[in-house]
């Protein structure tokens, strides 16, 4: 390669390109789930996710960073709050982050909690008030199918077609919420098969974007920040995420 081309390639990269920070990253979530894990069983879900928060936010100040939490943990104030900055100085970037996505799965001693974070280049992330979506998540064989304004049952006929199986093949994962009782309704009159969890509705939709998981739509209502997270794990899957505020 000569200088000439060097230079030119050298300029149209972004600075992650350069300077990945990747396994640096992968190293917060780490300590985050660690801290958080400590407290597996012991019904403290509020003192779980807080440790998880400090051990991430601790781990976040040590990176050649200038990061903005653009979307983030907890209310106005918390140490990861929305519009923190974090890092010791360097590349600019924005943060969508969760600590302890499932705290009560961990109170209760359970499995399929995560830490997570999500990094792009500064205006990479929707902003979003914190509130309530209608969320709908599939992985890459159904991308393209699915329509968050079509009925449940047309969404699992077509996810069916999707996959060249059966309508009573295809498995749905939903929180179990109250208000999640029509959905379900909906869901069992379409003859489709259901999973309904406690907590952890990131992890629901990345299941249902991995093959061999025989998980093939994640649905229901959730919050602005899971629903962020979610469209950054399934932009790296190849899968899809619909949502309405």
């Amino acid at each position: 390669m000569t200088e000439t081309e060097a230079a030119r390639d050298s300029a149209t990269e972004s600075p992650q390109d350069r300077f990945c920070l990747c396994e640096s990253y992968a190293r917060v979530t780490e300590r985050a789930a660690l801290a958080g894990a400590r407290w597996l069983g012991r019904a403290e879900q509020d003192t779980a996710e807080g440790d998880a928060a400090t051990a991430m936010r601790l781990a976040l100040e040590q990176l050649p960073i200038d990061g903005c939490v653009v979307i983030g943990a907890g209310e106005e104030g918390a140490q990861l709050a929305t519009g923190t900055r974090v890092g010791a100085g360097g590349v600019e970037v924005d943060l969508a982050l969760d600590p302890l996505e499932g705290r009560g799965v961990v109170a209760r001693g359970g499995y399929g909690a995560m830490s997570m974070v999500a990094v792009g280049d500064p205006g990479a992330f929707q902003r979003l008030p914190n509130m309530y979506m209608r969320k709908m998540a599939v992985g890459p064989k159904a991308r393209g199918s699915i329509d968050l304004k079509k009925p449940v049952g047309d969404n699992i006929r077509a996810i069916a077609d999707a996959f060249g199986r059966m309508v009573n093949d295809v498995t749905t994962i939903v929180l179990d919420r109250p208000r999640h009782h029509d959905l379900i309704e909906e869901i069992r009159a379409s003859g489709a098969r259901i999973k309904l969890i406690q907590d952890g509705d990131v992890t629901a939709s990345i299941s249902a974007a991995i093959r061999g998981t025989n998980d093939h739509l994640s649905i229901g209502i959730g919050g602005t920040r899971q629903a962020v997270l979610t469209a950054a794990a399934l932009r790296c899957l190849g899968g899809e995420l619909q949502a309405q505020l």
